[in-house]
């Protein structure tokens, strides 16, 4: 009977007043032992960034710093006056205009136009001669330079030359000279000048018989600009 009224007494529940005894129990010996039991704070940090290299701005010192005098690319253009004599019984005088272009450091082409008068024992005369200028500037210190050229052309002229010569004549030639900046730019302007020998002749054209010819001592002087 006993045992029957004790299966009908329902489980007691744990009291309340047993929480005091679990923290005595479990949670003091953790505080006396100086653990934290408070949730761990996470602390996001943004990820390092590495350094971006900084591209210079792009530059064109082509096109800011002025080529030097001589340099390959360069051109020029030239205005200039001379006159020359043969020791005998001409003078002839010349005005000419050039342009002239560097193919490489220190050596330039020229194209060149000549209006001539020649002064003649017998009808003077006057003359248009294109010619071809090779020109090497074998001393450049950039604010003057020595240079040696030889060229290449033709002359019509409006008579003979030499007056018992022909109107048409080639007129090979060969000199040296020198230049020199005439302002503190080194693109600036420029004096040139020069002595060469100047030959005038129709090469035989016209035969063996039909060939006088006449050789100048010619002194001329210009100015070059800067084309580009």
């Amino acid at each position: 009977m006993n045992q029957a009224r004790a299966s009908l007494i329902p489980a007691q529940r744990p009291s309340l007043r047993a929480f005091p005894l679990y923290l005595a129990v479990f949670v003091s010996p953790a505080w006396a032992a100086g653990l934290d039991l408070s949730p761990a704070s996470v602390t996001l940090q943004p990820a390092a960034q590495s350094p971006v290299a900084q591209t210079p701005a792009l530059t064109e010192p082509d096109l800011a710093a002025p080529k030097p005098f001589g340099a390959r690319g360069t051109s020029w253009f030239t205005v200039g006056a001379g006159i020359g004599h043969d020791f005998s019984r001409a003078t002839d005088s010349s005005l000419y205009g050039s342009f002239s272009y560097f193919v490489a450091d220190d050596v330039e082409i020229a194209g060149e136009l000549g209006a001539w008068y020649f002064s003649q024992a017998g009808d003077d005369a006057l003359g248009l001669a294109p010619m071809v200028v090779f020109r090497w500037h074998f001393v450049n210190r950039q604010s003057w330079s020595l240079f040696a050229d030889a060229g290449i052309g033709v002359l019509l002229s409006t008579d003979d030359v030499p007056e018992d010569g022909t109107s048409f004549n080639f007129s090979p030639r060969v000199g040296v000279g020198f230049t020199h900046r005439i302002t503190d730019s080194a693109t600036g302007p420029r004096l040139v000048a020069g002595l060469r020998w100047q030959h005038f002749s129709n090469a035989r054209i016209n035969g063996d018989d039909d060939n006088p010819g006449r050789d100048d001592l010619f002194v001329y002087g210009g100015v070059m600009w800067q084309f580009r």
